[in-house]
């Protein structure tokens, strides 16, 4: 599922906006 939603909203960018925090879930942020 995840895997889906981070193709499309990583289409056109250069970076990762989602981000897997080990047992907490995901984050959507954008690296510094």
């Amino acid at each position: 599922l995840i895997k889906n939603i981070r193709k499309k909203i990583d289409i056109g960018n250069s970076k990762q906006l989602i981000h897997t925090k080990r047992g907490l879930g995901y984050v959507l942020k954008e690296d510094e």
